[in-house]
């Protein structure tokens, strides 16, 4: 898999996802210029993110991560948790049992916050 630095510039795109939702990289608690790249897994797409840092690699489901234009129908839809896979601990051997695991955003949220 090949990832590419992102820029965050694209607004809607998995770079501007990633630097919003997760400034700092959950598994090393640092600010990350996170690299993206597109896979597929069970042939349903996938963005995968990987932290300059330590190199943790976390995945989510392309739909979760593209912007979807508002319309009645979707605004009135509750929006479901959005899980994110740990794909790989990266350089935090301590962490590794957490990889193939999936957990909610807000979760990895609160462990990028926590010291």
């Amino acid at each position: 898999m090949e990832f590419k630095k992102s820029t965050g510039q694209t607004p809607g795109g998995p770079g501007a996802w990633i630097q919003r939702n997760l400034p700092l990289c959950p598994m090393c608690k640092h600010r990350s210029e996170w690299e993206t790249a597109i896979g597929f897994a069970l042939s349903l797409k996938r963005y995968y993110f990987r932290c300059s840092n330590c190199h943790a690699i976390l995945s989510a489901p392309a739909a979760d991560v593209v912007a979807v234009a508002p319309t009645p129908i979707n605004l009135a839809i509750k929006p479901v948790p959005r899980l994110v896979r740990i794909e790989d601990a990266g350089q935090n051997e301590a962490l590794e049992h957490l990889a193939g695991k999936e957990y909610g955003l807000l979760e990895l949220q609160d462990w990028a916050r926590e010291t």
